[in-house]
């Protein structure tokens, strides 16, 4: 079902605009801002610059609503590459409780 997307669209406005391209490359930037109050207290804005060859995402800048901001630039992507399971287990160190949480799909 797509009331991911819905949900998501109804999270943040979303824009998406072409980049100045390069000799090699062609890139488009989603820029996602959040509609409410309660994000935008924190957030301002998250945007993904994409590669249009491959869809992947090459960079990740997230700008928080003090102004403060992070980029993520994503180098060497392998799509669906097959990875051990064993990447995922979690071993905490000794004393420290861990919990399950479940995701919210809720308003």
């Amino acid at each position: 079902s797509d009331g991911g997307i819905e949900e998501f669209r109804n999270t943040y406005y979303m824009q998406i605009t072409p980049t100045p391209e390069t000799e090699d490359h062609h890139w488009v930037q989603l820029q996602l801002e959040p509609r409410s109050y309660r994000q935008a207290r924190y957030l301002k804005r998250v945007e993904v610059l994409i590669d249009q060859v491959n869809w992947l995402p090459q960079k990740v800048t997230i700008t928080e609503a003090n102004g403060d901001w992070s980029e993520m630039r994503l180098l060497d992507l392998t799509e669906n590459a097959d990875l051990a399971d064993e990447l995922f287990n979690v071993q905490p160190p000794a004393g420290v409780q861990t919990r399950q949480v479940q995701g919210h799909s809720g308003p």
